[in-house]
């Protein structure tokens, strides 16, 4: 079978059972491979096909075990979502599309990997958009953080806050603001790591909205 370069993606290698192997996808068709590390043996592979909305798989991230792994799908053009596989035998599980917000990256396992988080982010035109001043200050929406369990894949979602104060604006150049990543469930809450870079510890149980840090304009710390 041919790779097409433009489809091609490949996870880090993993050990599973005391074996090298990586997953990748081959081609435009989505063709999911489990293969041996580094002799490129395939083991397994199966088809996801495309989502309904066209988006393509970009990203694989591993589980500790390397028992599971998990896809980022995009459009390019705002729809995004997500599977869940696992590799020994190599099937799918679950996941979804479609879903509100952007994707920032693949799900991330819990270290017992009996939970995975994703965050969806807003639109971040709150700190892209360096001449907006917030007058008022106030809450404002950055995104909703979906949490989950395998292998039912029972879903719960909360929406992720955080509050400006009066006159905010962000100084930083566009580029320099990133939403949101390194999600990871911890006992019955989250760490995540924000916009400035640092880690934040959301304590359990979760409640139905997340309050985040204020960040300060300059994109260093928090107010």
């Amino acid at each position: 079978m041919v790779c097409d370069d433009e489809a091609y993606r490949s996870s880090p290698p993993f050990t599973l059972n005391g074996k090298e192997l990586f997953v990748e996808v081959i081609d435009t068709e989505q063709t999911v491979r489990l293969c041996r590390w580094p002799s490129k043996e395939v083991v397994e592979q199966t088809v996801i096909p495309f989502s309904h909305h066209g988006c393509h798989l970009e990203s694989f991230l591993v589980s500790p075990s390397g028992r599971w792994v998990s896809t980022e799908r995009i459009s390019g053009q705002g729809d995004w979502g997500y599977e869940i596989l696992q590799t020994s035998p190599l099937r799918w599980v679950g996941g979804a599309e479609n879903i509100r917000g952007y994707i920032a990256e693949p799900p991330r396992f819990s270290a017992d990997e009996s939970r995975y988080a994703v965050f969806g982010s807003l639109t971040f035109r709150w700190v892209e958009d360096t001449t907006t001043v917030f007058t008022d200050g106030g809450w404002v929406n950055v995104g909703w953080l979906y949490l989950l369990r395998i292998p039912h894949v029972q879903i719960s979602d909360h929406e992720v806050v955080v509050k400006l104060t009066p006159g905010w604006k962000a100084e930083q150049r566009p580029q320099d603001w990133h939403m949101p990543k390194g999600i990871e469930p911890v006992g019955d809450g989250l760490r995540i790591h924000n916009w400035c870079g640092q880690m934040v510890d959301i304590p359990g149980p979760l409640p139905e909205t997340i309050e985040l840090p204020t960040p300060h304009p300059s994109g260093k710390g928090h107010l």
